[in-house]
């Protein structure tokens, strides 16, 4: 069994703080949102979770960086 280096928690919570950092870098809250949603997805499969996995983990990532900024 691969050993993950971070968990999908540590992936969700640190793309949404930065993506709320950088969101003047990609054009507003929006733009940033769907860049990090791919990131998220991308950084979870390159860490060696499910496809299944990084799929949730970007529907989390949606989801709390929605609560978080008011971005509907």
């Amino acid at each position: 069994m691969k050993r993950h280096e971070q968990s999908i928690e540590d992936h969700v919570k640190g793309n949404v703080s930065f993506a709320i950092d950088q969101a003047n870098e990609y054009g507003g809250l929006q733009g940033s949102r769907d860049s990090f949603h791919q990131n998220t997805i991308d950084s979870v499969i390159e860490d060696g979770y499910t496809a299944d996995e990084a799929w949730n983990a970007g529907l989390w990532f949606s989801s709390l960086f929605c609560k978080e900024t008011g971005l509907e």
